[in-house]
This record gives structure tokens, C-alpha cells and sequence, in this order.
């Protein structure tokens, strides 16, 4: 969960309203992430898929700010969430933006 709250005050969330999402991943499962930093020079192809993705971001940020109501209802560019890849085209398969878990058990 992020979030940034600019001056002191109360927030409320309504009855219902989700406001974070709890993966239950044992903690054991970081110690084996190994981070790689590496240029986008070693991997031409994922650097123009990048630089297409930057520009249509960029493009559609400034349909936003000149009010184009497509654009202002969509609210923000949304291929990582409907799983597309940089390129746009359909990414991995395990894209997931909500899930239906079944009840707890008591």
C-alpha cells in the first residue's frame, strides 16, 4: 500500500471501499530475489519497446492536460493493467487486477 498524505488530517475510507491489497508471501521469498541492475544498451529490442511505451504515456499525459474528455475519463494510460506489454501488445498471462479469493475459513 502507498500513500502520501500532505498535511495532517483524518482519512476515511467508506464501508466496502478497498484501500490495500495483502499478499501472504512468506518473507523467506525475498531472501532469494537477487536484483540485476543492467543498461538498456544490452537489450536493444526492450529498449524501443520502452521508448514506444514512453511516448505514448507522454502522448496521452498531455491529452489529459488539454482536456480531451477520452482521455480525462480514461484517467491515466492503463496498458500495464489490461497486461499489455511495453510494445501494447498482450503481455504475460498472469496479469491480474482483481482477484475473488474464496471466504476464510473459521
Amino acid at each position: 500500500m502507498n500513500g502520501r498524505f500532505t498535511w495532517p488530517g483524518t482519512v476515511r475510507f467508506a464501508k466496502g471501499e478497498c484501500f490495500c491489497f495483502i499478499a501472504p508471501v512468506p518473507h523467506e521469498t525475498f531472501d532469494a530475489i537477487c536484483p540485476h541492475i543492467r543498461s538498456f544498451d544490452d537489450d536493444p529490442a526492450l529498449k524501443v519497446a520502452y521508448e514506444e511505451w514512453r511516448s505514448r504515456c507522454t502522448t496521452f499525459q498531455a491529452r489529459v492536460a488539454a482536456g480531451e474528455p477520452d482521455a480525462v475519463s480514461a484517467g491515466r494510460h492503463r496498458d500495464d493493467i489490461a497486461g499489455r506489454d511495453p510494445s501494447g501488445r498482450d503481455g504475460p498471462t498472469f496479469q491480474r487486477t482483481k482477484r475473488s479469493l474464496p471466504k476464510p475459513v473459521r
